[in-house]
Formats: structure tokens, sequence, C-alpha cells
């Protein structure tokens, strides 16, 4: 079984809260990105996996960092398989609904879901009264 930890960020100052805001529009972004490309895909029969995901890597590592990235297009392939080991559940008859493709992060006009992903060894977490993450860079 895998674990995840979600945290609730109230950086510190309006300069860390707008790093903060970029960092996890940018990774909205990547996601949405990374879905429409693998999504059209499917919309054309071609294969979801034939996406170059690599480019995408490439145009954000500069705001979110490489592993960041790597692990945001890593959850959506998760999220696409989800999808296609359900479909194979819902065509064999032990689904009742019919799977939908995975979803967007919302839009930049109609406001975004700010989140992200990322790898354990790359935060650590110090527990007090004032309790902080600190996220490092490669």
């Amino acid at each position: 079984m895998k674990r995840s930890n979600e945290f609730s960020v109230r950086p510190a100052s309006r300069k860390k809260h707008r790093v903060v805001v970029r960092w996890l529009d940018a990774s909205a972004s990547l996601w949405n990105e990374t879905n429409y490309a693998r999504r059209q895909a499917f919309l054309n029969d071609e294969s979801v996996w034939s996406v170059n995901t690599g480019t995408l890597e490439g145009r954000y590592k500069d705001v979110l960092s490489s592993s960041v990235a790597q692990q945001v297009i890593r959850k959506n392939s998760e999220a696409w398989r989800s999808f296609f080991s359900s479909t194979e559940k819902y065509h064999a008859g032990k689904l009742a609904e019919k799977p939908s493709p995975p979803g967007y992060w919302g839009n930049e006009e109609d406001g975004r879901v700010l989140r992200t992903y990322v790898r354990n060894d790359q935060y650590t977490v110090e527990y007090g009264e004032r309790s902080r993450l600190e996220y490092h860079t490669e």
C-alpha cells in the first residue's frame, strides 16, 4: 500500500506566497498539458504512452525542479493506468458505471486546483509549536 502525506501550506511572507503559488500553478499546468496530450492520443486511437513527456518535463523543470516535474508526470501515468484498468473491469461487467479519463486541474481563468506531488526524499518536516515543511531542490 502506498502512503502519501498531505500538507496545507501557509507561507510566512507575501514573497514566499507568490513563489509557492507560481510553483503550484506550474504543477497544475504540467498536469493539464500532460493530460491533454494523452487525452488527444486516446481520442485519436493512439497510445497515450507515445506522448513525449520528456519535452513537457523540460519546459517545467526550471520552475518545478526535475524531481517534481517527473513526479507530476508519473502520477498522471498512474491515473491513466487506473482508467484503463477500470475500463477493463467495466467491459467485463465488474463495474456498473463507465469510467472517465483522468480530469484536469482547472484553468487559469476559472482558477486551478493548486497542488503538486513531491517525492518523499525532497522535503523534511520539523514538528513543534510552529511546524515547518522545507522543500529541498536538486
